[in-house]
């Protein structure tokens, strides 16, 4: 998978003038959401850009700290109906919407596949998000925080476009420009995601969502009620979106 992703990365510098500094601001900030997080696997272990830059390179222009952990771990949800949640001590989560797909001309194989469609800089991700608005009756700017898939940096990156938190091209200027901080435009992987909390295949990614939306993050988002979640891509993915539920 890394040396797919690193193509992927490659293409986008190419492209768009997205640079190492970017990406790092990506790792920097799950970094930062670890060390304020008692169960994170990194939580102990702080990152500035420096040390992002002079890390060993895994598969140019990716570096060790744009890769995700490998963890031993585990975690559940507890999917049940409205009316029986309302009875729970938890404060209810609803799941507002959900959206899977692959998008136009589908192809076998799980990652090089992707790299010769005419364009890979663009993921279903970005088919899927047209559905996920829709069905939500919400839309980007309507999310209060997000927990976005992050076995790479790019893959953060990428899908900041192509769900529409900033046009095509920009996710390296918005991601560093301190937009997905704790209190910047969209608050990203506030528990330190597939990079720093740990490698759960992104089901770490649900429970945040929850924790945040109950008020049990370890980096609350003050009056957080709308969280995005998403899964990996390519070459299908899937999103949903969180929302505070009545009792």
């Amino acid at each position: 998978p890394v040396s797919t992703y690193a193509m992927v990365a490659r293409r986008h510098m190419l492209d768009f003038g997205t640079t190492r500094e970017q990406l790092g601001a990506i790792a920097l900030t799950c970094r930062e959401r670890a060390n304020a997080n008692p169960a994170a696997q990194m939580q102990d272990r702080k990152l500035d850009m420096e040390a992002y830059l002079a890390a060993r390179p895994i598969s140019t222009p990716l570096g060790l700290f744009d890769c995700c952990l490998v963890t031993d771990g585990a975690c559940a949800v507890v999917v049940t109906s409205a009316e029986r949640a309302r009875d729970l001590r938890a404060e209810p989560v609803s799941i507002r919407a959900v959206a899977l797909g692959s998008g136009p001309n589908v192809q076998g194989g799980a990652f090089t596949s992707t790299l010769t469609r005419p364009s890979f800089t663009t993921w279903p991700c970005k088919w899927i998000a047209d559905d996920l608005w829709r069905r939500a009756g919400l839309g980007p700017a309507d999310v209060d925080v997000a927990q976005i898939y992050d076995c790479f940096t790019i893959t953060v990156l990428m899908q900041l476009e192509d769900y529409g938190f900033c046009a095509k091209g920009e996710g390296g200027p918005f991601a560093a420009s301190g937009a997905i901080g704790l209190t910047g435009e969209v608050p990203v992987n506030t528990a330190g995601g597939n990079l720093s909390e740990g490698y759960i295949h992104g089901m770490n990614h649900v429970v945040e969502g929850v924790r945040q939306l109950r008020g049990e993050s370890t980096s609350p988002v003050p009056g957080a009620e709308v969280c995005l979640v998403t899964s990996g891509p390519p070459p299908a993915t899937s999103a949903m979106v969180l929302t505070k539920a009545a009792r």
